[in-house]
């Protein structure tokens, strides 16, 4: 089907065809559909919104093809703007294929360093009781580095965790993970799609050093109901979506619950820990050329533990609770006219922790809340087919409150409350960047972000150049390289000896200046197209400036002075990225190998010495498969190895007194700060696919398997134990072996 609006007239030759393509089944918008004048031979891509720009003249014959779609070939009339309409074809191979990205897209433009996946993709990767997670895909990928089993997080081409911008249609994720890190806040059953930039960061992304994940969720179908149900063994999972009014407001709500708690509590056992999240979207479409998008997420951790004195072996009466989540609210405002494109949304952040502490009627509570107040507007002006403008800014406004103590009791005569410390921090930054087609080979990208953060006290203003640029060698083939410079004006600071997630946020200060980093990248990128692979090699190396620690001997808790113990010092980072990516037939999949090396150096650390950092893994590999057998069975399985993360040892020890009668204490003497290198990580995961035939009502599927198939243990920690010699012995413990998965889900 294809919608025409605004004529030209009869005399005109050639002219610039405008476009949106959107799915028929759900009227959302599809991105990376090719687009082939067949006449003048010129090709061009669709965008995330869905639409492209390509020359024509009238009569010019164009094809429009899409994995998974129905070829649509169109013929030129004398209009200047089409909307198009592919249906989804029922090729079940092609459904299933795992695409890591759209490497034909990403050929025709200068971007390099993005990883892609969709929610689709995700189906059949094997997980962790049936959870499927954006996230824990992330980590196959190359330059991806996992912190390990329980540490909260991904590691982004030397990285740390908070060095990561997370984007949830748009909006600021602060804290983007559940239990301690196993889960992401990213309901599977809601995601459209997601993408990983690790370097060429666009002009328009700001506001960290290292990675941006942005991630997309479905917007509602303005066609049908469906309503969609899951269960596993960790958690259970809802979505529906339709139109509230057909072609006009679409509505998606999904939710999902762990319920361990419920099982453990039949069986007489207690598990005091389960988390939740919710879903919404609205999508009002207000005409051919506006939208209005609304999105909310709200998600929460809850660890409750109650015991009475005749319960517990001690006679204390316990009572001890934390709960730590997020909501983000945001509005959008879309326009697509004839070459213009606008943006314009205002979101709200908000994440917090509380813990609550009841000791014998002693009281004590910890809490920290961080708001994030953000206007953004961005502009899209398709010049021509070889000059495409795109400008914005974005102002944020940070209310943050990092540490707040308080006690009430017997012990309120040794320890007092803590006064509230809130910190603010605004935000005005400015972007513009140009994409410029010179010649059938070269095509750049340049621009600039001008990153401002300011209160009463301070002003940083901080230029951030950008420039990617890429030479094509053939039709298959291309060379890419890029520059980028970021920034980051608001820090993490977290204790490795803290159980609880009390971890803290705080803005840039008069004291501690906005951390800073440079990166170069270049790339080789080949397209097997008669295979149906790809192929990507990729070099990188990164300077980053006032990059923040704190001090030996810093106590996180109970400490609302943070900021006097935070210390200032420099890193660097570079390594070499491997890629082969099959996405075409009944095996699909990828091969991943990252060789990579990450340092830091601080006056304060480690004697003024450069160290490896704690997760310098000098090696990744992972294997990602996937087999349709028939249209009802599909097997997977992912294999990971990785070089051990790094610890700093204990070399020897000394006896001090302790000042009673006849009593000393022994005290460690530790070595180079990371030093030592646990042993090397790897598992096996696996999941068999079991599809019912698909009915006029619904269609039911199974998910089996499991995690860590051979049951090896992933060091976790440590523990010092003696060696019977009267040395010491370092000995790695497991968080968990083999999990199974087992996940029932059902499409109405």
């Amino acid at each position: 089907m294809i919608i025409c609006s605004l004529c030209l007239p009869l005399h005109a030759k050639t002219f610039m065809l405008n476009g949106i393509i959107k799915n028929t089944k759900n009227n959302q918008a599809l991105e990376g559909v090719s687009i082939i004048n067949k006449t003048n031979k010129k090709q061009v891509f669709s965008t995330a919104k869905g639409t492209f720009t390509i020359e024509a003249n009238i009569n010019d014959k164009i094809s429009i093809k899409q994995l998974g779609f129905k070829n649509q070939l169109i013929t030129v009339n004398d209009t200047n703007f089409v909307a198009i309409y592919l249906t989804e074809t029922n090729n079940q191979l092609k459904e299933v294929s795992i695409n890591a990205a759209k490497t034909n897209n990403n050929l025709n433009t200068t971007q390099s360093s993005v990883l892609a996946i969709s929610a689709k993709q995700l189906n059949n990767i094997p997980t962790i009781g049936g959870e499927r997670d954006v996230v824990r895909a992330m980590q196959l990928m190359p330059g991806v580095k996992r912190g390990g089993d329980g540490a909260a997080g991904i590691f982004v081409r030397g990285g740390t965790a908070d060095q990561n911008l997370v984007l949830i249609d748009g909006a600021p994720v602060y804290n983007p993970s559940h239990i301690l890190g196993f889960f992401s806040v990213f309901n599977n059953d809601a995601l459209q799609d997601a993408k990983l930039y690790k370097g060429a960061f666009p002009a328009m992304y700001g506001g960290r050093l290292s990675s941006v994940l942005d991630v997309k969720m479905k917007e509602g179908n303005l066609a049908n109901w469906n309503t969609e149900a899951g269960v596993g063994l960790i958690s259970a999972r809802v979505k529906a979506e339709g139109p509230i009014i057909k072609d006009k407001l679409g509505i998606l709500i999904a939710a999902r619950r762990t319920y361990l708690d419920k099982l453990f509590a039949i069986v007489g056992n207690n598990l005091p820990y389960y988390f939740y999240d919710i879903n919404t979207k609205v999508n009002y479409k207000i005409n051919n050329k506006n939208k209005l998008v609304f999105s909310s997420y709200y998600g929460n951790d809850v660890l409750s533990i109650m015991e009475t004195a005749n319960k517990n072996k001690s006679g204390l009466s316990i009572d001890f609770g934390t709960q730590s989540g997020n909501s983000v609210h945001s509005i959008k405002w879309i326009r697509a006219s004839n070459k213009w494109q606008s943006n314009i949304m205002l979101s709200n952040s908000y994440y917090g922790y509380n813990v609550n502490s009841n000791l014998q009627n002693t009281y004590f509570t910890l809490n920290s809340t961080l708001h994030d107040f953000t206007f953004k507007a961005d502009w899209v002006n398709t010049i021509s087919n070889k000059h495409t403008l795109k400008f914005g800014f974005d102002a944020t406004r940070l209310l943050v409150n990092p540490n707040q103590s308080t006690f009430k009791g017997s012990v309120n005569e040794t320890l007092k409350a803590d006064a509230a410390q809130f910190f603010n921090n605004n935000q005005l930054n400015f972007y513009a960047l140009h994409d410029y087609v010179l010649s059938k080979k070269i095509t750049l990208n340049y621009g600039i972000r001008l990153s401002n953060s300011f209160n009463n006290n301070y002003l940083y203003a901080i230029p951030e150049p950008r420039l990617a640029f890429k030479y094509s060698l053939n039709n298959t083939s291309v060379i890419k390289f890029a520059y980028n410079k970021m920034s980051q004006h608001v820090n993490f600071v977290s204790s490795s000896s803290a159980l609880m997630p009390t971890d803290l946020w705080y803005p840039v200060t008069e004291k501690v200046k906005p951390q800073t980093a440079h990166q170069i990248s270049m790339s080789y990128e080949k397209e097997l197209a008669t295979k149906g692979i790809s192929i990507q090699i990729e070099s990188y190396y990164k300077w980053m400036q006032n990059l923040v620690e704190y001090k030996e001997g810093t106590q996180i808790l109970l400490n609302n002075k943070v900021e006097e113990d935070l210390i200032q010092g420099k890193g660097k980072a570079y390594g070499l990225e491997f890629f082969i990516n099959k996405k075409e037939g009944k095996f699909t999949g990828w091969i991943a190998y990252t060789l990579s090396w990450s340092s830091r150096q601080f006056n304060e650390l480690n004697n003024g010495n450069e160290f490896f950092t704690r997760y310098d893994r000098r090696h990744d590999f992972s294997v990602v498969g996937n087999y349709q057998i028939n249209s009802k069975f599909a097997f997977s399985a992912n294999y990971v190895w990785a070089s051990g993360s790094r610890i700093t040892p204990i070399v020897g020890q000394f006896l001090m007194p302790s000042g009673s009668y006849n009593d000393v204490l022994t005290m460690p003497i530790y070595g180079e700060r990371n030093s030592l290198v646990l042993a090397p990580s790897h598992r096996l995961d696996v999941n068999l696919v079991i599809k019912s035939k698909p009915s006029k009502k619904y269609q039911a599927e199974w998910h089996i398997g499991g995690y860590n198939i051979y049951n090896q243990t992933q060091a976790f920690r440590t523990k010092i134990e003696p060696n019977g010699a009267g040395n010491l012995n370092y000995k790695q413990i497991g968080l968990f072996g083999f999990i199974p998965s087992l996940a029932y889900n059902i499409k109405f």
